[in-house]
């Protein structure tokens, strides 16, 4: 078992916030966001000639509508939309826009996105600094305050830098390295011992030998984090994700979980088990094998399992599932109740299952049920569970196969990243625009409840100025 210096950290943020680190110069704000999750989008430099990306195409409105033929509003000016020259004097259609300085065109503002398996929303980092985050909050795991649900708000609680990577019950990010995160602590998952279900007192206690890497928190109450190669957890044991031997209790403080190799460069934290990508491209999982999600049909093994795969690039977690990218293509295994992993059956898949997209893949996601990609021209194809119309199928069954997901025009969503939820999806698309589709009964897609499902794609409805300014007080 690697040993490494027992550090503890004291810190502050307010707001209830905890900051996991493992050495003595962590403050509350200040330093880059993690490399390893900086995936910031380059700024585009789309004219008005490519406003076919997200369908806007007029220079008035609120920005909450369909992303396909009216986000941005009904006129016909040519202005102001995403993608289009600004208008005059800098003017943009909605608050979901700022006017590009360099280019002069109207664009978003999103440049890092965070969902997951657990999420009923999802927190954007913005180009300028700052982070909005929105959907279920009734564990604070929006605005450190539990309020039940919450429309996109900054955060100005969380530290200058910071980069979420997961949203859930609780969630968490990096700070320089610094793990943060708020929410949900029934198990401990927020600070490494138990408290209240909403913001608990803002006291850290962090055991990490050094920095994080990735930061990930489930659905069932675990955090895990990749430092240096190795993993660490703390929060819920019950499946084993953390010792191997489901314990039904909690894990505390953060701990190495010494089954797993130190020579990790991805973790993927379902909500039964962990998978981690290794160095050589090969995949290890740990935990419950209920669906068969360790890539094994042993009901009970012992020990991290070896999936039966190899040159992985990268893995993603559903709620019993996983998916791989390897040179393009994807193949999933485990729980397959919606087809999630093998059309045409419901039966659980032990061994990787190769998905036909009909293009190579760049980048996945996945949800409770669902799963998408991001192929190499920039559409986005979901499969999976659609009851609620995550896959973007607006018209399709509960269960559909590979689907191109499309805006209110009829044109394909083209991005640059995407996220699943529980049952709706998030993505930025070319104008750094983030859009949703699926449920939106808690606000998960990032706008008002109105009834109904959000599909085809809505524009979240993100404040860019208020955000901007909250990074700029911290």
């Amino acid at each position: 078992m690697r040993t490494a210096p027992v550090l503890l950290v004291v810190s502050t943020l307010g707001c209830g916030v905890s900051l996991v680190r493992g050495d003595d110069t962590a403050e509350g704000g200040g330093g880059a966001a993690s490399s390893a999750m900086a995936t910031t989008s380059t700024t585009t430099t789309t004219t008005s000639t490519s406003t076919a990306a997200n369908g806007e195409t007029t220079s008035t409105g609120d920005g909450g509508g369909s992303a396909g033929g009216g986000g941005a509003g009904g006129g016909g000016d040519l202005c102001g939309g995403a993608g289009q020259p600004c208008c005059p004097e800098s003017v943009c259609a909605g608050a979901h826009l700022v006017c590009d300085p360099v280019t002069l065109n109207c664009l978003g503002c999103a440049a890092t996105l965070a969902g997951g398996e657990a999420a009923q929303g999802a927190c954007v980092g913005h180009k300028g600094g700052g982070t909005s985050c929105w959907g279920a909050n009734d564990y604070g795991q929006v605005t450190c305050e539990a309020t039940g649900y919450s429309l996109p708000v900054s955060m100005p609680f969380l530290p200058e830098g910071f980069s979420a990577t997961s949203v859930g019950f609780h969630s968490c990010g990096l700070v320089d390295g610094l793990v943060v995160c708020w929410g949900s602590n029934e198990f401990g998952e927020i600070v490494g011992s138990p408290g209240p279900q909403e913001c608990v007192p803002p006291l850290v206690r962090g055991l990490l030998p050094g920095d994080a890497e990735d930061v990930q928190a489930t659905w069932n109450g675990t955090t895990v984090a990749l430092v240096g190669g190795a993993v660490h957890a703390w929060g819920s044991d019950a499946t084993g994700q953390i010792s191997g031997t489901p314990t039904g209790g909690s894990t505390l403080p953060p701990t190495l979980v010494a089954a797993l190799s130190d020579d990790n460069v991805a973790i993927a934290a379902g909500a039964f088990a962990t998978c981690v990508t290794k160095l050589d491209g090969t995949v290890q999982c740990l935990g419950s094998n209920e669906f068969w999600g360790l890539g094994t049909e042993d009901p009970a093994p012992v020990g991290p399992q070896v999936v039966e795969i190899e040159g992985v690039d990268e893995v993603v977690a559903g709620f019993g599932f996983f998916c791989a990218r390897v040179e393009g293509d994807v193949l999933c295994w485990g729980d397959n109740v919606a087809g999630q992993v093998h059309l045409g059956s419901s039966d659980r898949i032990a061994f990787p299952s190769a998905v036909d997209l009909g293009g190579a893949a760049v980048r996945l996601a996945a949800g409770l049920d669902h799963a998408c990609a991001l192929l190499g021209d920039q559409t986005v194809v979901c499969w999976g569970a659609n009851g609620k119309q995550q896959t973007g199928a607006c018209e399709g069954g509960d269960v559909v196969g590979p689907t191109v997901v499309t805006l209110g025009d009829g044109q394909p969503l083209r991005a640059k990243r995407v996220v699943g939820g529980a049952v709706n999806t998030c993505a930025i698309d070319l104008n750094d625009v983030v859009v949703c589709w699926g449920v939106n009964g808690a606000n998960e897609s990032g706008v008002p409840y109105d009834g109904t499902l959000a599909c085809p794609p809505v524009v979240a409805q993100i404040d860019c100025a208020a955000s901007a300014a909250g990074a700029g007080a911290r």
